[in-house]
């Protein structure tokens, strides 16, 4: 299955995807966020040198200056970089991040580690910081003065294409597989114990 705005991808598409592919897979989580974040941090142009005009912010997840230095490079090393050679630095910055904050579970835990990582463990309702706020005001859609992690998320998954949005709001499968096992895993212990329990019980008797 085509990964999605792969139509957007103009220049070295195949190998691009491709590298989304083994990010994904590598960290954990479907390809299809990744090319979510992309296309919403681009403005759906994916390219490596797209620019913020208020600020450092360049590429394909707008990587601050900070932050590029922090990789081992500068924001303008990133923007002379191909498409598929700045993934690699998409990879190293999100394996940071997931070491820090564990694994992408929803799309919009993938984006915050682009945009605000701290978000990441809170609730919906988790209102961003005021300095945050001054700066992203695209978020606060209801004009209230502040935007929450949910208005985040919103945002974010308004940018899918149809037929993907009620896939995006799914979390992981296999967190919930994994959450399923240890459940039963439990269960069979505690049975297990009873089990034993009665029968010493039995044998004393």
């Amino acid at each position: 299955m085509a990964l999605i705005f792969a139509e957007k991808v103009k220049y070295n598409s195949t190998a691009f995807l491709n590298r989304v592919k083994d990010i994904a897979s590598t960290l954990g989580f479907p390809a299809d966020w990744l090319m979510l974040c992309i296309n919403f941090e681009t403005g759906g142009t994916f390219s490596p040198s797209v620019k913020n005009p208020s600020s450092s912010a360049t590429g394909l997840i707008q990587f601050m200056e900070a932050t590029a230095r922090d990789l081992g490079t500068t924001t303008a090393q990133l923007a002379a970089m191909t498409n598929v050679q700045q993934l690699d630095y998409v990879y190293k910055y999100l394996a940071k991040v997931q070491k820090t904050y564990g694994a992408f579970n929803h799309p919009v835990d993938l984006y915050l580690a682009i945009f605000y990582p701290a978000a990441i463990p809170k609730p919906l309702d988790y209102r961003f910081p005021n300095n945050v706020y001054a700066v992203n005001k695209v978020f606060d859609v209801n004009k209230r003065g502040y935007f929450t992690k949910a208005d985040v998320q919103e945002k974010l998954l308004s940018t899918a294409p149809a037929g993907y949005a009620a896939t995006f709001k799914k979390k992981n499968p296999m967190k919930g597989d994994i959450t399923i096992l240890l459940a039963i895993a439990f269960i069979m212990i505690a049975a297990g114990c009873y089990i034993l329990f009665t029968r010493a019980a039995g044998i004393k008797s």
